[in-house]
């Protein structure tokens, strides 16, 4: 009895150590393939603060900068595992924390999001995602500045949250937000 006891905790315990070198080593290499991915998608820099992975059940993104557009503090995303079975990608959550958008008008016809939007248009589309069951942005901020005309404004705080009912198709959509300050 006492063999199969010392059996077991040793198998535990080598299991326990090989999960957390995998995780480590993902976590690494995952950061720079999505800072790099990031970063041929919006064609601005992109950094990760870190990234958590814990297989089959979440993805945790903190301090994710792209360039002179977004800031997050954390994205935690949750996938599907039923839509495995299905050889589709789904999530189950997808949530943001502090997210602070800048929308910069830089002329008459151009903002510092137009080459996001051309790029987006332009690239093929890869890795679907079928569907999103629960989505959530907790205190965002949009930031607009126009630099033709001098005015700049910030909507903040901005809570919003989108839950999709896979039986019926029916999505229910909340949305708070506020403008808090003007400049001239």
């Amino acid at each position: 009895m006492k063999i199969l006891k010392s059996i077991a905790v040793a198998t535990v315990v080598v299991l326990a150590i090989i999960f957390l070198c995998l995780n480590i080593f993902a976590s690494t290499v995952g950061k720079s393939l999505l800072s790099n991915r990031l970063s041929q998608a919006f064609g601005k820099n992109v950094k990760v603060g870190s990234l958590y992975i814990m297989p089959l059940y979440s993805v945790t993104i903190n301090n994710l900068k792209i360039e002179d557009f977004l800031t997050v503090d954390k994205i935690k995303i949750e996938p599907s595992l039923s839509s495995l079975f299905l050889a589709k990608f789904g999530l189950n959550k997808f949530i943001m924390f502090n997210p602070k958008v800048s929308i910069i008008r830089l002329s008459d016809t151009k903002f510092n999001i137009n080459e996001i939007i051309d790029r987006g248009k332009s690239q093929p589309s890869g890795g679907k995602i079928y569907f999103v069951k629960e989505a959530i942005v907790h205190n965002a901020q949009i930031s607009c500045k126009d630099t033709v005309t001098g005015v700049s404004f910030d909507i903040a705080p901005i809570a919003a949250s989108a839950i999709t009912s896979l039986l019926d198709f029916k999505t229910r959509l909340k949305l708070d937000a506020k403008a808090v300050s003007q400049d001239k």
